[in-house]
């Protein structure tokens, strides 16, 4: 008896699947195995251009100009700003310096000739 009441409940469970997946085909079946076809067609993608082959060509091709561009464009203008900063300073020092530390024509006087 307990053999009968289980084949049905086993026949019930199956019903109700036929009628969810039917119900899911009807509503949109066509749609979430697109979407699973086109996420795996992506991952594959993925896969594939993040070789090292492929990742090596592509930065070669696509990216390697533009990073050397930035990179020498970033230190010329390091350099070119440290230099008018060391002008700058160079310039406010020597403006510091009084006139009276040379003589009159300009010429320094040697201390240890006296």
């Amino acid at each position: 008896m307990d053999l009968s009441y289980s084949y049905i409940y086993d026949i019930a469970v199956v019903i109700l699947l036929l009628i969810g997946i039917m119900s899911g085909y009807r509503k949109g079946a066509l749609r979430m195995v697109l979407s699973i076809a086109f996420t795996l067609i992506s991952v594959g993608a993925a896969t594939f251009l993040s070789s090292d082959r492929n990742c090596e060509m592509l930065y070669d091709r696509y990216i390697k100009d533009n990073v050397v561009k930035i990179c020498t464009d970033a230190v010329n203008d390091s350099i070119w700003k440290a230099k008018e900063e060391i002008a700058e300073q160079t310039k406010s020092v020597v403006d510091s310096i009084p006139d009276a530390v040379g003589e009159p024509e300009g010429k320094i006087h040697d201390i240890t000739s006296d």
